[in-house]
């Protein structure tokens, strides 16, 4: 996150791609990075794929638009 944000800083926002990077994360800590990750997407294009319901539910809770496939 810090990479991208530094590489954004100053040109052009660097979008995320991530491929179910939370598998062994808790529910507090899924929760506090898709807040995180919300922020993020302020500023920087981000997608997430999963094939997880407590992602996509954390998702959704933190308001990020949901597409499934």
């Amino acid at each position: 996150m810090a990479m991208v944000q530094s590489l954004s800083e100053h040109s052009e926002s660097i979008p995320m791609l991530l491929d179910d990077p939370f598998s062994n994360y808790d529910d507090d800590r899924l929760a506090r990075t898709m807040h995180l990750l919300a922020r993020t997407a302020q500023n920087n294009q981000v997608l997430l794929f999963t094939c997880r319901e407590d992602v996509i539910r954390a998702a959704e809770d933190a308001g990020a638009p949901i597409v499934r496939l």
